[in-house]
């Protein structure tokens, strides 16, 4: 049997969620089957108790994430290359970003990461993440803040923040940009290489 560093990680990954999943028996029903992060439901009751936990001084950001180039894939190469995509790229988030960050996926290719620190500090943290993993993934993001931003509701705060997606993905990125089928492309010939 051949090993990569790609299959060790994903080994080691699994592993880990076993392990995290067997320390918290509810975890079962907040994981996301496929990415092992939290799910829609789970990560939007995350991020309200976060808010409602939160003093006043102490900030909170909302990441909205939107993945490129998955639709591509799962058109021309098939589903399962595109739950591999998802679910390397959910292990790259987690390996890049910081220890304390929270992630749920809340359908298809879009993401919610909570982070600890103010939105400007926040950007800095996802604009590196998007440089370190560039050569394989793309990817659009929008970042509102509690309480700044905040205005009568939780999913108030993740519109604005998927609005501001949005908004740097049409200066950026499209779904089917040069960028995203090109790390599209690559990342499938890496799969049908093994």
């Amino acid at each position: 049997m051949r090993y990569s560093i790609s299959n060790l990680l994903q080994a080691v990954f699994k592993l880990c969620v076993r392990w995290w999943r067997g320390s918290n028996p509810k975890v079962g029903v907040l994981c996301d089957g496929l990415t092992f992060v939290m799910d829609r439901a789970s990560i939007l009751e995350v991020l309200d108790k976060a808010c409602k936990d939160r003093r006043q001084e102490n900030t909170l950001s909302i990441v909205f994430v939107d993945l490129c180039g998955l639709k591509a894939i799962n058109d021309f190469h098939g589903h399962n290359y595109g739950d591999e995509y998802l679910r390397q790229f959910t292990q790259s988030l987690i390996l890049h970003l910081r220890p304390d960050s929270r992630i749920g996926r809340i359908g298809g290719d879009e993401f919610i990461i909570i982070v600890e620190l103010e939105s400007e500090k926040t950007e800095k943290v996802m604009d590196r993440v998007q440089k370190e993993i560039s050569g394989r993934f793309t990817f659009s993001f929008g970042v509102s803040e509690y309480p700044s931003d905040f205005t009568d509701s939780i999913s108030n705060l993740v519109s604005l923040a998927e609005g501001r997606m949005r908004k740097s993905r049409n200066g950026l990125y499209s779904r089917l940009s040069p960028e995203s089928i090109k790390a599209a492309k690559k990342f499938v010939s890496g799969l049908t290489k093994k």
